[in-house]
């Protein structure tokens, strides 16, 4: 993607922003790769359009799209997608909510009104779907 996620600004931006969640129990580059996965979102799901050129994260996509677009980007990018999303810290949909609930708490994500982090719950297990 070439695009504003792509600059030192952007990067910088995120890398301040992550420095605000402390200590975590999931690598930094699970929330990384969160905010990577969710700009291929629209690949994922050709029902959920991209945004417009530099306006920043401004889509919204569900509990249920976000932890599979986060799977299926795992798959696409890594050899191993499991080992590396285990040595993250990540099995399951809830760790992911957990992921995306922190973005949101640092201001790198929003919420809708009806989004709720319950709603990655019970989704999966990645063992059964990697």
């Amino acid at each position: 993607m070439d695009n504003w996620y792509n600059t030192i600004e952007y990067q910088t931006h995120v890398a301040e922003r992550l420095e605000a969640l402390g200590e975590t129990r999931y690598d930094l580059e699970a929330y990384e790769f969160a905010l990577e996965a969710y700009q291929y979102a629209p690949e994922y799901h050709e029902n959920i359009p991209a945004p417009p050129p530099n306006l920043g994260l401004t889509y919204h996509v569900s509990a249920f799209n976000f932890a599979y677009c986060y799977v299926l980007h795992a798959k696409e990018v890594f050899e191993a997608p499991r080992d590396t999303l285990n040595s993250w810290g990540i099995t399951s949909s809830m760790d992911i909510g957990e992921i995306v609930y922190g973005l949101v708490g640092v201001g790198l994500l929003d919420q809708s009104s009806d989004d709720r982090k319950e709603q990655f719950e019970g989704l999966f297990l990645t063992k059964d779907v990697l």
